[in-house]
């Protein structure tokens, strides 16, 4: 591994040469033996004819409280730098140092709150910036390595200037190894009640540990709803290129959007809009609703939603295909642990928020889908003979 720099720029070295940056540079030395290459920079920037001789006799987890207020009264910018080389040590120093944990959320929220100004500034004509905040995923990389990714997280309104299109909003920023570019696709629908689709394999193709439910990739947001985008920043030293965060220009698209069918057989089959079970033109039988619902338990849907019928395929494995219409606001009691997301029904008359997929991923960040009253759900289920059960 190589020599770990000093980030930042101009600003972060200078503040780095304060004199109370100086002493608690000095005392951090007791913290971590790894610190050692990054502190003899810093001190041969500060004490270019030496180090004193002080005798610094302080507790690890005070001595990183001195070290991290110190910094804090100097500069943010010298701070952020001192945090994100710790990074690796972030859940033994967040378990000692109050101050770690404290400085370190303040000023990534400051960081990462450029995004929302950006967001403003380049697209309020179209959509309304509600809120946004940051959310920390633990990522495993290898066997003994983990990385924290950092996600901002925009919950917008859908202005309705536009109806029935399709729209593509791009962003870019500059990380320490080139330039990352994502893009966020989503339906804007004029229509309130909407027909979505989720699809859970349970056969014992899928070797996954944990099976869940996945939705469409390209989401149908209502005009007048929300919806809500993952800024991701796939390892915290990323955000040291915010500053240069850009939106890209909004594209708007007139592709045919189709809403899932329950009965027909798609017709134009779309990946990003129809499950992958629609693909080929094979025949569903229709299941007595009475019969399909001794042999298959959907307890897991109830109160919120009522069966209305029931279809089978034969596909090497028994696939279910089955259509729930909303009729009861609140939470799916079991959801996340049958289907491994969230399902909540709220009443009519209310907004809903459901986050748009960046392109490329399966999964949503948040694993969570707002229906209302009246929408309609078709489940597909793939289970093997002894696994009928969600």
């Amino acid at each position: 591994m190589g020599e770990k720099k000093i980030m930042g720029n101009d600003s972060t070295k200078e503040a780095l040469s304060k004199p109370g940056f100086q002493n608690a540079i000095i005392s951090s030395r007791l913290i971590r033996p790894q610190s050692r290459p990054f502190l003899d920079q810093v001190e041969k920037r500060i004490f270019p004819d030496g180090r004193p001789k002080q005798n610094y006799t302080f507790s690890r987890a005070g001595t990183l409280d001195q070290l991290l207020l110190e910094a804090f009264k100097c500069s943010s910018e010298a701070t952020m730098g001192l945090l994100l080389f710790l990074i690796d040590d972030f859940e033994a120093l967040t378990s000692v140092s109050s101050a770690f944990y404290y400085i370190f959320h303040q000023l990534l929220e400051q960081r990462l709150a450029i995004v929302d100004q950006k967001f403003k500034a380049c697209l309020h004509q179209y959509f309304e910036l509600k809120a946004g905040y940051t959310t920390l995923w633990r990522i495993r990389r290898k066997r003994n390595e983990r990385v924290l990714r950092a996600e901002r997280n925009l919950i917008a309104f859908l202005k309705p200037r536009f109806k029935d299109k399709t729209l593509v909003l791009g962003y870019k920023y500059h990380a320490q190894d080139g330039e990352r570019v994502g893009y966020f696709k989503f339906d804007a629908i004029s229509s309130k009640n909407k027909t979505i689709w989720l699809f859970k394999d349970d056969t014992s193709n899928n070797y996954d540990r944990k099976k869940e439910a996945h939705s469409q990739p390209v989401a149908a947001i209502s005009v007048g709803d929300n919806f809500k985008l993952a800024i991701t920043f796939p390892r915290l030293k990323d955000i040291i290129g915010v500053a240069g965060f850009s939106f890209l220009t909004l594209s708007v698209l007139d592709e045919v959007i189709t809403e899932p069918e329950f009965y027909e057989n798609v017709r134009n089959f779309d990946a990003s809009r129809h499950c992958e079970l629609e693909e080929h033109d094979d025949k569903w039988v229709t299941q007595n609703t009475i019969e399909s619902t001794k042999r298959i338990n959907f307890d897991v849907f109830k109160p919120q939603f009522t069966l209305v019928d029931s279809l089978y395929s034969y596909r090497g494995t028994n696939v279910y295909k089955t259509l729930f219409k909303a009729t009861s606001p609140g939470l799916v009691y079991n959801s996340m642990s049958k289907l491994g997301l969230d399902l909540i029904v709220a009443r009519a008359d209310e907004e809903l928020t459901n986050e748009v997929k960046r392109m490329g991923c399966y999964d949503a960040a948040e694993k969570v889908v707002h229906l209302r009253v009246g929408d309609r759900l078709i489940f597909y289920h793939a289970c093997d003979l002894s696994l009928i059960h969600i």
